[in-house]
């Protein structure tokens, strides 16, 4: 974890797994089914998430979720999603390894995120629980709003960008490039 002037802290979260989720949008027992092997609903309302203690569903599209949490926990729910919609018309795909989970948090992360996406739900102040996918330092990711007072959001990615995400990010949160939004701006030290 590296901590840039108490402003965010960047840390890649290699204990988390996670689920492709796909099911029809006119299936609704196939959802039902998938809530109760998750132990919680899937969200239907886009760019929004569910929760249940570590475990996260978020809203991709209309037919597809990505499920988030701890490592073995998400192992077994994909076992047990996998049994409980056999013979349907569903895809459970653990991504587990081939996805990056970053975790930004602190009082700067929002700001850090802005400055490499013009998304305009980073721009509106989401709440807790949003979830939306946008390009982030040219890279596709979904942005994970874990908790907005605390200022923590988690970023999904391929695998094989993590790597240069974090570089980025590093560049992005370092003290010198902070800024304040739609205020006065103090020039840096030079």
């Amino acid at each position: 974890m590296a901590e840039l002037d108490k402003h965010v802290a960047i840390e890649l979260q290699a204990s988390m797994g996670l689920i492709d989720l796909r099911i029809p949008n006119a299936d609704h027992s196939a959802r039902e089914i998938a809530a109760r092997a998750l132990g919680f609903g899937l969200p239907l309302t886009p760019r929004h998430s569910t929760d249940r203690e570590e475990c996260h569903a978020l809203w991709q599209s209309r037919d597809q979720w990505l499920i988030l949490g701890p490592r073995e926990d998400v192992r077994l729910r994909a076992g047990r999603l996998d049994e409980d919609l056999a013979g349907r018309f569903a895809s459970v795909t653990d991504l587990s390894d081939a996805l990056s989970i970053i975790r930004l948090h602190g009082p700067a992360a929002r700001l850090v995120l802005m400055k490499g996406t013009s998304s305009p739900h980073l721009a509106d102040n989401p709440s807790s629980g949003t979830a939306f996918r946008a390009r982030l330092a040219d890279i596709a990711a979904t942005i994970h709003v874990r908790d907005k007072a605390a200022g923590i959001y988690d970023l999904i990615m391929a695998r094989s960008y993590g790597a240069y995400m974090e570089d980025w990010l590093h560049s992005a949160a370092h003290p010198a490039g902070l800024f304040t939004l739609y205020g006065v701006q103090t020039p840096p030290p030079v």
